[in-house]
């Protein structure tokens, strides 16, 4: 667990750093980054019996972007769903075309409406944690986002728990 605080402590230092510059970017598939990320992930969700699912359209999902920055933010998001999920439990990971993004939906308990927007705050866990953490994963995802004019968002998800997205601008 420290090994784990203090990567994303660096990160989320890098971060506030880089948002004063400029960041390196080149074209990259959204398709690559979910499958790579998707496959860190596999052996925890076949341990927790998970039902690990990767949705990809046919069709390479390209975007100007710093890859490692987003399979960081995209591993936060799978980390978060599979804990949400728990034991036997269902996430859901989708490259969406149009507008071109990323969507991590679970089956867990969900996110209280009123507590949406302060789960992007470095340090927030909601009102109730269910799982040990820092509270550091939502604040890097929702920095990486910015950095790449991109948004992210959460809502109620089709899986009943909690569906985050994550959207590129249009073109």
């Amino acid at each position: 667990h420290t090994g784990r605080l203090v990567q994303q402590l660096m990160l989320l230092g890098r971060l506030a750093a880089e948002g004063r510059g400029d960041i390196d970017r080149a074209p990259a598939d959204l398709r690559e980054i979910a499958r790579d990320v998707c496959g860190l992930f596999a052996e925890a969700a076949l341990e927790q019996h998970v039902d690990l699912e990767l949705q990809l359209p046919p069709a390479p999902v390209t975007v100007v972007a710093q890859s490692e920055l987003l399979a960081e933010a995209l591993a936060n998001l799978i980390d978060n769903a599979l804990k949400a999920a728990g034991r036997k439990g269902q996430v859901l990971v989708a490259v969406i075309e149009s507008p071109p993004g990323l969507r991590v939906c679970d089956n867990g308990p969900g996110i209280k409406p009123s507590e949406r927007a302060a789960i992007f705050e470095p340090y927030a866990r909601g009102s109730r944690p269910r799982w040990e953490g820092t509270g550091l994963g939502l604040a890097i995802v929702r920095d990486v986002a910015a950095l790449h004019g991109a948004r992210v968002s959460v809502s109620d998800g089709e899986l009943g728990g909690a569906c985050f997205a994550f959207e590129f601008p249009r073109g």
